[in-house]
């Protein structure tokens, strides 16, 4: 079973991570010690998790080499490897008032992240890559460089440096994967859900932005991008709703709970405004909602080992 092992597995860390991120954000925002409570507990629980993982996975180095690279060099598995180094990052952000736990995992996650940008955008210029494969998985090493920022001190100089590649990339890849989606054929069942990893990049980039910059015209643009993609998603509901489970569910997670921060975050920004603090308790009931249902199916296929299947 070990040599079936997906590297995915770690977006289950991205989604449990962001859960708890988003849940900081409600108790921050309605004064809730209830939210800290969970918080508290989730957080502990990631990081049991993520061990249990790292244990499995590195087993299954030791165990079935070629397994692993068959995964390293598959034109979209390739592009889950950089749930790692996020989950790292994520763990650091999460454990940031322990300064020891925060340094090795903080500092292991951008050592990776850094290694796996060039990694993967290198495979992608020295192998054809066919427009059938690309898919918003494509996002995800992308979407590394802005956790590096969410997760790094303000006063780090270089985070400026992982947020404008993290942009750069964004608008290049958004153009390629949207023409792919128009134009070319639908995305296998199995990535369908990773449409919503196109939540995250305008939602983390406007939450990383307004933490270096503040708030004005750019935040501003990035909030209306994630807006637009949140209605959208909504207008789709029913290409989500008869869809067979695979781990790639995952991929509902953590970017709703990136859009629960960005809309938090604008509760902050504008506590004038109370449509934003109902739009963001609307969209966290919906995330408590997903991440039940997702939970379920995993714990489900994994006691069946139909989450291993191919």
């Amino acid at each position: 079973m070990l040599e079936k092992f997906p590297i995915m597995f770690f977006a289950v860390i991205m989604g449990l991570c962001g859960f708890v991120l988003a849940t900081l954000e409600l108790g921050v925002v309605m004064d809730s010690p209830i939210a800290l409570v969970v918080s508290e507990i989730s957080r502990w629980v990631c990081l049991g998790l993520f061990v249990v993982f790292v244990i499995c996975y590195g087993l299954k180095v030791i165990s079935a080499l070629e397994s692993v690279r068959s995964e390293i060099h598959h034109p979209v598995k390739i592009n889950f490897f950089s749930t790692f180094p996020i989950s790292l990052l994520l763990l650091a952000k999460l454990f940031e008032e322990y300064m020891m736990m925060y340094d090795v995992l903080f500092v292991l996650g951008i050592v990776i992240q850094t290694f796996l940008t060039f990694y993967v955008i290198a495979f992608w210029i020295r192998n054809n890559m066919e427009l059938k494969h690309s898919n918003p998985a494509w996002f995800i090493p992308i979407v590394g460089n802005i956790i590096v920022v969410a997760a790094g001190k303000k006063e780090f100089g270089f985070l400026w440096y992982y947020f404008d590649i993290a942009m750069f990339f964004y608008v290049v890849l958004f153009i390629i994967i949207f023409y792919r989606i128009l134009f070319h054929d639908q995305l296998a069942q199995k990535f369908i859900p990773t449409l919503f990893i196109m939540l995250a990049p305008p939602s983390m980039g406007f939450s990383t932005y307004v933490k270096l910059e503040g708030y004005d015209f750019f935040a501003q643009f990035l909030f209306s991008v994630m807006l637009f993609f949140v209605f959208l998603f909504f207008f789709l509901y029913k290409s989500f709703l008869k869809l067979k489970f695979f781990l790639s569910w995952w991929a509902f997670t953590f970017p709703s709970a990136a859009v629960v921060m960005a809309v938090f975050k604008m509760c902050e920004i504008m506590p004038q405004s109370i449509s934003w603090l109902y739009l963001g308790g609307f969209l966290y009931v919906c995330l408590c909602v997903i991440m039940c249902i997702v939970s379920v199916l995993t714990i489900r296929g994994i006691m069946d080992r139909s989450i291993f299947e191919d």
